[in-house]
């Protein structure tokens, strides 16, 4: 019985364990492979959450918890690296926000494009004053 729950808890594990040896155990990490890394523990973790298993179940509520609140903290900047790859663009930024919830993916890419934007003004403005600051003292 101990074997069986424990084989379980070794396959509920196994992917985590694979994405994050994906992630950190590169020598040159690639930004445009973090969100759909992250992306796919997200999945797992949905698909997980209907588990027959009590003790999966339970272990995967937590890890959804911890994970949710740090996938809204952190998947836009998770995005930026694949938008800025020029064979995924925004093209994987929908497929992945249509498979997490079909309802928001278009505001969610919406506000995404306009952040970015807003990045890009930023980076413009403070160029332009560095170099009008450097024309000033020549």
């Amino acid at each position: 019985m101990m074997i069986g729950k424990g084989l379980k808890k070794c396959e509920f594990l196994k992917p985590f364990y694979v994405m994050t040896n994906l992630i950190s155990s590169s020598s040159y990490p690639k930004s445009n492979c973090y969100f759909i890394q992250v992306w796919k523990i997200e999945s797992l973790l949905c698909e997980y959450v209907v588990s027959d298993d009590p003790m999966i179940k339970e272990m995967n509520l937590k890890m959804f918890a911890k994970f949710t609140k740090y996938w809204h903290e952190y998947f836009e900047i998770l995005s930026i690296g694949d938008i800025l790859d020029p064979q995924l663009k925004f093209k994987v930024i929908r497929f992945a926000y249509t498979k997490i919830d079909h309802s928001t993916c278009e505001e969610k890419i919406t506000d995404l494009r306009k952040n970015i934007e807003n990045l890009f003004d930023e980076y413009v403005k403070a160029k332009s004053s560095e170099s009008n600051s450097n024309a000033s003292t020549s």
